[in-house]
């Protein structure tokens, strides 16, 4: 939104020249004047362009005739005749932004009596104007809708591709034609880290060129249940910026083999959003997409760049969008599982929780009941690293006792479509975490609740050892543990009911999800 404000300056010369020939004239006035005015203050914009013709004739031709008596009794006879002619031609553009209310009233009564005047009146207007013009630029903030994931590995680059045709698959390599760079492979775009970029050659060998890295791109699945892609953003590649994609084509298609895939269809065709060149490391502006169509696997293709360079390169993509639940059964078994997929930033810690009641959110502090441990939060459990951990407390405020971190635990929410959680496996935490600390029993439960803060409705699915009551090494997995009936929710409750031994926390490293 932009206001102007203009102050406008006039300085008006006006010449008079008045000829008058009077003979008598008699002039009584009586003036009653009431006003009433009401005036607001006024911020405007205006540009005028005005220009004013006026000529003005005016003849006045009056007699009279008194005729006086002793008895003071007088006759006028008035005869008046006015030829008045004007002509206004003005052109004005006013921009207003507040309003002026002015209401006056004016009662004005006037007895004249004139005998002859002649007046003859010549104008002359003179106007300089000067405006000063200052602009306020006003910045909306605006929320980006939700986020969709990726399931794993169904990333792939491609190159010499274009919409509605079949995808040529690109190779990691250090040169050549329908390539992309050793290390920057088109995973890089989710790892949600600005300074790893993708870089793609396309069929360009070597050298600069206006065409290098055009028509190169990706595909990939989405995680969520029958995802509808609304929106994306781009991360550029400062300090290259020559190399950054413009514009592109987006497809969606539910084509099993996305490989051999030939029914794509194209649901946008635009930019990037990084028009503008910036000057560090950072995201280009939301794109919106008209679609509500549901495809569970899109195509980016690249059709133009900033400038001449070697290849097309580009530091993060994230989707935007929305998905809904299918009611119908799943596609999986038991003997075809593979690691499920989390929703981004569902894991929620907890603590004084327990099978089938309501859950307790626990927070991060550096002690106190109720908290974990700072910077050993349960997103740690999915980041595929045993040397980080998630450390809980429970009721527990200091010191080693049997209790500290029992009920403690976290709930997190799938995100691929109709998850059914088969199998699980704890990891130990790192060297610098006391064996003591391993959880060895746990209840695990299921809901399909849309909130789960409030949600009252878990069914529970294991009750059970961890796996990790035999295994003392750090920083190791346990052995998978089975789950007899599985059954398909969108959400999963884990809550530690059992410790090694005596301890001032729980903790572990990693909990792996397997299902379909």
């Amino acid at each position: 939104k932009t206001t102007t404000e203009t102050t406008t300056t006039t300085e008006t010369t006006t010449t008079t020249e008045t000829t008058t020939i009077s003979e008598t004239t008699t002039t009584t006035t009586d003036t009653t004047t009431t006003s009433e005015t009401i005036t607001t203050t006024t911020e405007t914009t205006t540009t005028t362009d005005t220009t004013t013709t006026t000529e003005t004739t005016t003849t006045t031709e009056t007699t009279t005739t008194t005729e006086t008596k002793t008895t003071t009794e007088t006759t006028t006879t008035t005869d008046t005749t006015t030829t008045a002619e004007t002509t206004t031609s003005t052109e004005t553009t006013t921009t207003t932004e507040r309003t002026t209310t002015t209401e006056t009233t004016t009662t004005t009564e006037t007895t004249t009596t004139t005998e002859t005047t002649t007046t003859t009146t010549e104008i002359t207007t003179s106007t300089e104007t000067t405006t000063s013009t200052e602009t306020t630029t006003e910045t909306t903030t605006f929320s980006l809708p939700s986020f969709l994931d990726l399931q794993p590995d169904t990333i792939y680059g491609v190159w010499n591709t274009f919409a509605g045709g079949i995808s040529t698959l690109a190779t990691e390599s250090s040169s050549g034609a329908g390539t992309y760079l050793i290390g920057q492979s088109p995973d890089k775009l989710f790892d949600g880290n600005l300074n790893t970029k993708y870089g793609s050659r396309g069929n360009t060998i070597s050298g600069t060129s206006t065409v290098a890295g055009l028509n190169t791109g990706f595909y990939m699945t989405v995680a969520q249940c029958q995802p509808v892609l609304i929106g994306f953003r781009f991360g550029n590649a400062y300090n290259l910026s020559e190399r950054e994609p413009l514009k592109l084509t987006i497809e969606g298609t539910n084509c099993a083999n996305l490989t051999t895939c030939a029914n794509w269809t194209l649901i946008y065709n635009g930019s990037t959003g990084l028009d503008i060149q910036a000057s560090s490391l950072e995201y280009g502006q939301y794109q919106s997409i008209s679609n509500s169509d549901i495809y569970k696997s899109y195509r980016f293709l690249i059709t133009a760049k900033r400038n001449s360079s070697n290849i097309v390169s580009y530091s993060e993509v994230q989707l935007f969008g929305y998905s809904t639940q299918s009611s119908s059964s799943q596609n999986g078994t038991s003997n075809s599982t593979s690691l499920l997929v989390i929703q981004s930033g569902s894991v929620q810690s907890l603590w004084n929780t327990v099978a089938g009641g309501a859950s307790t959110i626990a927070t991060e502090s550096s002690s106190g009941v109720g908290t974990y441990v700072l910077n050993q939060s349960p997103d740690n459990l999915f980041d595929n690293k045993t040397s980080t951990k998630y450390m809980s407390r429970g009721n527990s405020s200091n010191g080693t006792n049997a209790y500290a971190g029992l009920d403690t635990g976290f709930y997190v929410t799938i995100a691929q479509c109709q998850p059914t959680l088969v199998k699980f496996r704890f990891a130990t935490a790192a060297n610098t975490s006391s064996s003591s600390r391993d959880p060895t029993e746990v209840t695990v439960e299921g809901t399909n609740c849309d909130t789960l803060v409030n949600c009252a409705t878990w069914a529970s699915i294991y009750v059970g050892p961890t796996g990790l009551e035999s295994i003392v090494d750090r920083s190791t997995y346990g052995p998978f543990q089975n789950i007899s009936s599985p059954q398909i929710f969108t959400s999963y409750r884990f809550l530690v009911t059992a410790k090694r031994s005596r301890s001032d926390t729980v903790a572990y490293s990693e909990v792996e999800l397997y299902g379909y």
